[in-house]
């Protein structure tokens, strides 16, 4: 069986690369499914692991507006400054 981790255990090791996290977040992502869950059933409570190699190669995602498409841009623009010819047509 493949190496599982914790929410916390999960934390550590990104924190461990370097990529500043905090448990919450690493919750977070796992509800948006950025990661593969599985929930462990036990007497005093249940949990989420994840695999290990997801965290060992997990980028962490951008964050904010993505920037919009150049041809989006582009006719924006042109409708709000309309071309003027030289001879005025």
């Amino acid at each position: 069986m493949r190496e599982e981790l914790t929410i916390t255990q999960a934390t550590e090791r990104l924190q461990a690369r370097g990529i500043d996290v905090a448990r919450r977040t690493v919750a977070s992502w796992i509800e948006q499914d950025l990661f593969t869950r599985r929930l462990v059933e036990t007497p005093t409570g249940n949990y989420w692991v994840i695999p290990a190699h997801e965290v060992d190669s997990f980028e962490k995602p951008k964050v904010g507006r993505p920037p919009k498409a150049k041809a989006e841009t582009d006719s924006k623009v042109a409708a709000r400054h309309p071309v003027v010819k030289a001879n005025g047509k």
